[in-house]
């Protein structure tokens, strides 16, 4: 009698059709690995019967197949190469070359991340500046105009209080 399989063993993912295979998600970071390495084994059993049949066929398989082209486009390419071979190659700054264009290395790239952040950080810092001197500002005429109200003094020497009143209304209205 064959061994039951129960809900732990792993070993054998065949989901049914139309069913997401989900062990991988139970068996975590292993899972996913294992998937991976299916896959890649899957590829190269695809490759390895593609090349089999090409060979079967008499097909070369040592240089790359070319696209298949009809005859009538081959004669326009044909001319439009011999007129670009022609005339002098000019640079387009906005036309970018594969050929020309290096890739990048990893030191570079860090560089230039680093670079951009210390651009952010300092915008973020003028941004700050900006604002904190806004705030002094507006803190400063507002201490200006509460002491103007407070020295406001009748004929007298009594404080006046209309504007006192104005300025406590302001306030109120200005928290709603």
């Amino acid at each position: 009698m064959p061994p039951k399989r129960d809900q732990y063993n792993y070993k054998k993912s065949f989901a049914p059709k139309g069913k997401k295979n989900i062990n991988k998600y139970f068996k975590g970071k292993q899972g996913k690995t294992d998937e991976i390495k299916k896959s890649l084994a899957h590829r190269a059993r695809l490759r390895k019967t593609y090349f089999k049949m090409l060979e079967k066929e008499g097909i070369d398989t040592s240089k790359p197949v070319p696209a298949l082209e009809t005859g009538d486009d081959n004669r326009e390419k044909d001319k439009d190469d011999e007129e670009q071979a022609d005339r002098p190659k000019t640079y387009n700054r906005f036309e970018r070359s594969t050929e020309q264009r290096k890739p990048l290395t990893f030191q570079d790239r860090v560089k230039i991340n680093q670079e951009r952040k210390q651009r952010l950080r300092q915008e973020k810092i003028e941004r700050t500046k900006q604002t904190l001197s806004e705030i002094k500002t507006k803190r400063s005429q507002r201490a200006e105009r509460s002491k103007r109200i407070k020295e406001a003094k009748t004929s007298k020497g009594q404080p006046l209080m209309g504007p006192r009143i104005n300025d406590l209304l302001d306030k109120i209205q200005g928290n709603r």
